[in-house]
């Protein structure tokens, strides 16, 4: 009787978190949709193309006549430890290589990779979450943080997916008790590290203004020098 009870707990819990192409295919339509009539489009049409039985972990953005556009593949929603919330923030961060503007990387239309990070978290879902701040947080440390919010359930749900996207994607774990000590002389336009890319995600959570230049809601030194633009 236990492991006949043993077998079904296993088997219900695998269900559970089960990832399908439905889950898959819904999340990306209402990303889509809540992005199709944005102004920074300027005329051109969102396309998010989604390949569901590839085993790719990536998704990136590019650009057609007429189209800006993501491509997307089902390895990366697939993958382990990665939950809809994170792979939600992914989305707005390939979003962002569109919208997010300068820094641009260097002749080229897609912003720099720490520009794409803040405003995923500065702008997009913010945009996305809007009408779902339902939160219920669970990390003490995330809850401190967004103390002063005037939307604390949103501004935590997003720092929670900042948190997962960046430990499952990173070398090591990051830390939102510690910032990244670097200071650039000249802004980076390549990919992040872990705690320099956590502490980008967080500082566009916190930032409520259009624009932040304090300590709470700038963007980072460890990839942003300020006086170059």
């Amino acid at each position: 009787m236990r492991i006949l009870l043993l077998s079904l707990l296993i088997s219900f819990s695998l269900k559970a978190v089960e990832k399908t192409e439905q889950d898959f295919q819904e999340l990306i339509d209402n990303f889509e949709e809540t992005f199709l009539g944005h102004d920074e489009l300027k005329n051109n049409k969102l396309v998010i193309k989604r390949f569901w039985k590839s085993s790719k972990v990536n998704a990136y953005a590019y650009r057609g006549p007429g189209v800006w556009g993501i491509k997307v593949y089902g390895g990366l929603y697939r993958f382990p430890g990665l939950d809809e919330d994170g792979f939600s923030l992914i989305l707005c961060h390939e979003l962002g290589h569109h919208l997010a503007g300068p820094p641009l990387k260097k002749g080229d239309w897609s912003s720099f990779e720490g520009q794409a990070d803040y405003w995923s978290t500065h702008a997009c879902l913010k945009q996305l979450w809007r009408d779902e701040q339902w939160y219920t947080p669970t990390n003490s440390e995330i809850v401190s943080l967004c103390y002063d919010s005037h939307f604390p359930a949103l501004c935590e749900r997003i720092i929670n997916a900042s948190l997962n996207v960046t430990t499952i994607f990173g070398r090591k774990p990051p830390s939102l008790l510690k910032k990244d000590p670097n200071k650039v002389r000249k802004s980076y336009p390549f990919h992040l590290e872990e705690q320099c890319r956590l502490d980008t995600f967080v500082s566009g959570a916190l930032c409520e203004e259009k624009s932040c230049s304090d300590n709470k809601g700038a963007k980072p030194r460890c990839w942003f020098n300020p006086k170059e633009f």
